[in-house]
């Protein structure tokens, strides 16, 4: 991440997201290292891009992973390899503390989900356990279906 440009935005529910701020000094949309209510206003935004970032995850809505992606300039989606797993989303932090666990694990029964179906054509980097994601390209590959 560090070879990518400066102002370069991670988006990411995955609890990795906490280390890319310290490690790569580059931003991430929303991370649980963060998710804390110290201000109703900050507290309010944050629960807002939780929503949205986990709505787009897992739609099957093409264009609603556009749109997200445009609205707050994603150049990178950084997902775990089991993200699409109920145990992963009956586990992860940030789902759970929104209320969208049900919502999440419902839309996993829907096998048009468009994310997952990118991310062999749209991925920048993988190690073992995650994949990071190329936000243009999966904008561009969104289209085509």
């Amino acid at each position: 991440m560090q070879q990518q440009p400066a102002a370069s935005l991670v988006v990411s529910l995955d609890k990795e997201a906490d280390n890319i701020p310290t490690f790569s000094q580059r931003s991430t949309l929303v991370a649980q290292e963060y998710a804390f209510p110290y201000h109703w206003g900050y507290y309010t935004q944050f629960r807002q891009r939780v929503l949205a970032l986990s709505a787009a995850q897992y739609s099957s809505d093409p264009q609603q992973l556009r749109q997200f992606i445009g609205q707050f300039g994603a150049d990178f989606w950084l997902l775990d390899k089991q993200s699409f797993t109920p145990e992963y989303v009956t586990e992860n932090r940030l789902l759970r503390e929104f209320s969208q666990t049900d919502r999440v694990l419902q839309g996993l029964e829907n096998p048009e989900l468009v994310l997952p179906n990118l991310i062999a054509s749209c991925t920048a980097l993988e190690t073992d356990s995650r994949v990071l994601l190329d936000a243009h390209c999966i904008a561009q590959q969104s289209q085509l279906q």
